[in-house]
């Protein structure tokens, strides 16, 4: 619980507020999210399941499914825009310049925190990259995913997310 003194001269805004609380088990996050929580001169704070924060959101359970969803509808997007500018005869040189413009940063931000999940909550994400890979080179939809990444000089999420994390320990 936070106080501020009578001496403070800050001024908190009540409706940017919410109230989030990290748990393991079902029984737990329950009992926690029932209890009326109370701040600040007695204004009740919303409480969500959960928040963005620095650009990531983080999500009660920590499975970062939130997170991973926004990436996805960030992205697919450009599957389309891609595919049109594909058959506009646009050069692969270009194509991979719109990538690591639109897309890539969007998986790269991050990664070190929301990959460390399940891969099956990463699947789709790992799918829309393939497709996304797919479109620029123009190969077919059973082309080989790891031809795929090799050819734009890329890592495929998994092994990202680990060149990232030894990226981050040895800097």
């Amino acid at each position: 619980m936070f106080f501020i003194g009578a001496p403070c001269s800050c001024r908190i805004s009540t409706d940017k507020r919410v109230a989030w609380s990290l748990c393991h088990s079902r029984a737990s996050c329950s009992k926690k999210r029932d209890e009326d929580i109370k701040l600040l001169s007695n204004h009740e704070i919303e409480k969500v399941t959960f928040c963005k924060y620095l650009g990531i959101y983080i999500d009660d359970k920590l499975t970062w499914q939130v997170h991973i969803k926004y990436i996805y509808d960030k992205i697919i997007k450009f599957t389309g825009i891609l595919y049109k500018l594909r058959s506009k005869k646009l050069s692969l040189d270009w194509l991979k310049l719109i990538y690591f413009a639109f897309v890539y940063p969007y998986i790269l931000y991050g990664i070190e925190i929301y990959a460390n999940t399940f891969i099956a909550y990463l699947d789709t994400l790992t799918k829309l990259n393939n497709k996304i890979l797919q479109i620029i080179l123009n190969q077919p939809f059973c082309s080989h995913t790891l031809d795929l990444y090799r050819q734009c000089d890329l890592l495929p999420l998994n092994y990202l997310h680990t060149h990232q994390l030894l990226i981050l320990v040895f800097k």
